[in-house]
């Protein structure tokens, strides 16, 4: 089922409807359903590994649930969060703001284009000229058209927001 079929299209509308309509408790089973139908599309015996992916990343998850609560507990005894929750902290230095908008540096924003547009056209002529070197005063031709109509593209600097 590739991303670009009508088979998947279907399948997305189905899901996303099936999705809005469930209760909040069975949309995450929907979902997994829907996504091992999804990977089943395109060789089925793939399956048993996404149920164990699945297992190992619930059987995972779980773990850290269960650790998470002991973390916060050794935290708390030792007294991590007395330092964290300290009024000592203080800010040094506040951000600045300039006082002139900075302007584009224009020379290296038209250099840009001009070098990539340069160096696609002059690599595209090397090797459609390798491919057929029979065609070689052609094919530089129509690269150097290229790269006219390449460096012809009006390039916008980016402005900064204030």
């Amino acid at each position: 089922m590739l991303f670009n079929s009508l088979q998947f299209f279907l399948f997305f509308i189905v899901v996303t409807v099936l999705y809005y309509t469930l209760e909040w408790r069975w949309r995450w089973k929907m979902l997994l359903a829907a996504s091992c139908v999804f990977y089943m599309a395109f060789i089925p015996a793939y399956i048993f590994i996404l149920f164990t992916t699945i297992l190992i990343d619930y059987v995972m998850g779980f773990m850290i649930a269960q650790s998470s609560t002991r973390v916060e507990e050794k935290v708390e005894e030792a007294g991590l969060t007395a330092a964290v929750r300290s009024p000592n902290i203080e800010v040094v230095d506040f951000a600045r703001q300039r006082g002139q908008p900075v302007a584009p540096d224009l020379p290296v924003y038209l250099a840009i284009p001009l070098f990539v547009a340069l160096w696609l056209a002059i690599g595209g002529a090397l090797l459609l000229e390798s491919r057929n070197p029979a065609a070689g005063r052609t094919v530089v031709s129509i690269m150097l058209t290229q790269l006219l109509t390449c460096t012809m593209v009006r390039a916008q600097a980016p402005t900064p927001s204030t």
